[in-house]
């Protein structure tokens, strides 16, 4: 077994991405912005993309039609996204396979059985942990839809049963898309009414027609492998002000300590919690400062003769 540290570096080469919202607001146009993306086209959606923003896709029938991405003879080496539009439409594809596959988990209306509704999670998540394991972005799109909790609306993705909170789970980022002042935009932020998860500090607003979706992939990617680099500098930091002031036992040598303290290029909160730790030192030397030159001082030798 083997222990990480929290400093130890996380290399995020690969997100997966759901992407919700309104009708029209042109999910899918956007999700081609991607970096050299392949769709999986389960709702016949594509032919409501301009030509011009379409990419490559292969039409989705039945759920045996995904095998093809998984077979040895497929070249998928010049594609870097996987693009699932919709997670929706796909579960009802997988739905009606497995019903197809097994009567008992088919009720007599035609829909999934409690049993069949489990089938169907376990399955979809294998399916998900396969396009992982190609190594390339994973971008889910689904339509939006309206739950009520008292006089509350909630917007959130329209997908089936316990699959939506297990995709929310495994996803890095969700944003929802929606028309703002006759634009198409999206965030990634939750809110009160809709979904959203941004783990990764991106921008809490964004037009589409400003921004592809490859940029908002790269820059998730920097802040994610930022954020390590930036919690070892802040470590680091942290450290050098601890040893500067652990040798320290007089007013003459806390005033070293403060020089080599003062040249640090101080990340986040790291000023203020080294100011800290030197009034600590200074308070268990019984050094205090010089108002006039703020220097620090031996307690006995400020005291007037």
């Amino acid at each position: 077994m083997v222990i990480k540290q929290p400093t130890d570096p996380i290399a995020v080469e690969w997100l997966i991405m759901l992407i919700y919202g309104q009708p029209g607001v042109r999910k899918t146009s956007f999700s081609f912005s991607s970096k050299n993306p392949l769709l999986l086209d389960f709702d016949n959606g594509v032919k409501r993309v301009g030509p011009k923003y379409r990419g490559a896709y292969v039409p989705i029938k039945t759920w045996d039609d995904t095998d093809g991405l998984f077979e040895t003879k497929t070249d998928l080496s010049s594609y870097d996204t996987i693009i699932i539009d919709t997670a929706g439409k796909a579960l009802e594809v997988l739905s009606l396979s497995i019903m197809k596959g097994d009567s008992r988990m088919k009720r007599k209306d035609g829909a999934l059985t409690q049993q069949g509704f489990g089938a169907l999670a376990q399955r979809f998540k294998e399916f998900m942990t396969r396009l992982r394991d190609l190594g390339k972005h994973i971008v889910l799109i689904a339509h939006d839809k309206e739950t009520k909790s008292g006089d509350e609306t909630m917007i959130r993705p329209d997908v089936t049963g316990s699959t939506a909170s297990n995709i929310m789970r495994e996803v890095d980022l969700c944003g929802y898309m929606r028309s703002h002042n006759g634009k198409s935009t999206i965030t990634f932020n939750p809110s009160d009414n809709f979904y959203g998860k941004n783990t990764c500090g991106l921008p809490e607003f964004m037009e589409v027609d400003g921004v592809k979706l490859s940029d908002v992939i790269e820059l998730a990617l920097k802040n994610m492998n930022d954020d390590t680099e930036i919690y070892k500098q802040y470590l680091d930091q942290i450290h050098k002000v601890q040893t500067a002031l652990s040798v320290c036992e007089n007013a003459d040598d806390l005033n070293e300590a403060k020089e080599v303290i003062m040249q640090i290029d101080f990340i986040s909160d790291v000023k203020m919690q080294a100011a800290n730790l030197m009034k600590e030192k200074a308070a268990a030397l019984k050094c205090v400062i010089d108002k006039v030159t703020k220097r620090y001082q031996d307690a006995t030798s400020s005291v007037p003769a």
